[in-house]
């Protein structure tokens, strides 16, 4: 069991600004019980969890509240789009695809509270 406290939502929510922390927490917690060969040790959680933050602030953040204040995506070359097609093949072959559609509001990934005050 790991513990995730109120001074880690806050540095990540910091570290990933397009990213909704705790509907994302939330989604974790949803995925580790769907997925139960895949928990995480307590030595590697707090990985795990910068690791799936870092995914969705790359994707720009999937789990924001207010998706239409994205800015639209930029054009990119041809070896550009080739990359970065490559690059998220890659990275759905090695972690799966996470469950985006979650929306609850509350999370326990160990003794921390994060519910939406």
């Amino acid at each position: 069991m790991v513990s995730i406290t109120e001074a880690d939502v806050a540095e990540w929510s910091e570290a990933f600004p397009a990213v909704n922390v705790r509907q994302q927490l939330a989604a974790m917690r949803s995925w580790l019980n769907a997925n139960p060969k895949q928990r995480k040790t307590s030595k590697g959680m707090k990985r795990f969890v910068v690791s799936w933050l870092s995914r969705d602030q790359d994707r720009g953040g999937g789990g924001r509240q207010h998706p239409q204040a994205q800015a639209p995506p930029r054009p990119q070359s041809p070896s550009m789009q080739r990359h970065h097609d490559i690059h998220a093949r890659l990275k759905r072959e090695l972690y799966g695809e996470p469950d985006e559609q979650f929306a609850g509001q509350t999370v326990d990934l160990a003794a921390g509270d994060f519910r939406s005050h």
